[in-house]
């Protein structure tokens, strides 16, 4: 696809035909950044602004709201994440000028709402997310018998219990947000529930674990998350799900259990990622300082400071 678009661009290039060029770039950013060539998708970007933004257009504007969407993904995979809500923003103005919106329209708008929340969460904008999640659910609420909806609403009601659980909110409160999660959740495929949404269980499971109140977690249905996560092809949540098992077995007495579960994580993760690693090498460190191996326990903790 890369390929494809460079060679677009060098034609309307020798065209000299630099909207054309630009209106194709709003696709091409998202492609650059998923390849990490982020200097090249900000260069991009910049270009195509100017030029979207002269234009009279009414598809213009469209796309220059979804530039403004590509390029904050952009940023966001750069952690620029000041930057990438600001676009976020400028992309969801736009449909502050649409008069009579529709369903796509409003899910359109309820979507960049759900991406702006995500990262004034990461800011610690706490309050901030909460009306974003909360302006996004209202804009979906006619529409809850469509299932074209769905996912994304189940996927905004998970994002607003995570921030719940996140900013310390009440028991009851986080317990509820879980619970509504859940329902929205029953109402899709189960393929869909298994691939894109069991990072929802693994969420309330670490919230729980976290508040100690580990006598709620079911680890029959941790380990059933383990196995099917690992047959949908999620690696990340199938990781997640053996740390949670791991820390459900050392608040529940079996240390030799969790051990040799953070050492399976450690040596074979299913993931690429580090913090994964990092995480069961924290936890080997707590459980051997817990049985009196006080050298091997700072071994493995220095292990973990060094990834």
């Amino acid at each position: 696809a890369n390929q494809s678009y460079a060679q677009a661009q060098h034609i309307f290039d020798r065209l000299q035909d630099a909207l054309s060029g630009a209106r194709m770039s709003v696709g091409w950013i998202h492609v650059l950044g998923e390849l990490a060539e982020y200097e090249k998708a900000l260069t991009c970007a910049r270009r195509a602004e100017a030029m979207l933004s002269a234009s009279d257009s009414a598809e213009d504007r469209r796309r220059l709201a979804a530039l403004y969407g590509n390029w904050g993904i952009v940023c966001e995979q750069m952690q620029n994440f000041v930057e990438a809500v600001a676009l976020y923003e400028r992309r969801r103005q736009y449909f502050d000028t649409l008069p009579n919106k529709d369903m796509y329209l409003q899910l359109d708008e309820a979507i960049t709402l759900n991406d702006i929340g995500i990262i004034q969460t990461l800011l610690g904008q706490y309050f901030e997310a909460e009306q974003a999640f909360l302006h996004a659910l209202a804009l979906l609420a006619p529409y809850d018998s469509e299932p074209l909806i769905w996912v994304d609403l189940t996927r905004i009601q998970m994002n607003r219990a995570a921030l719940a659980a996140l900013s310390a909110t009440r028991y009851e409160t986080v317990h509820r947000l879980f619970q509504q999660a859940q329902e929205s959740r029953t109402r899709l495929p189960k393929e869909q529930q298994q691939r894109y949404f069991a990072i929802l269980d693994i969420l309330e499971a670490g919230w729980l674990l976290h508040l100690g109140r580990w006598q709620e977690v079911d680890p029959a249905k941790l380990q059933q998350l383990e196995e099917l996560t690992l047959i949908s092809g999620v690696a990340l949540e199938t990781d997640m799900a053996r740390l949670l098992l791991g820390q459900y077995e050392v608040m529940s007495g079996k240390t030799a259990q969790a051990l040799a579960r953070f050492e399976q994580i450690e040596n074979k993760p299913s993931s690429k990622s580090l913090g994964v690693v990092y995480f069961a090498c924290l936890w080997q460190a707590r459980v051997l300082h817990q049985v009196d191996q006080p050298l091997h326990a700072e071994a493995k903790l220095k292990q973990a400071i060094a990834l």
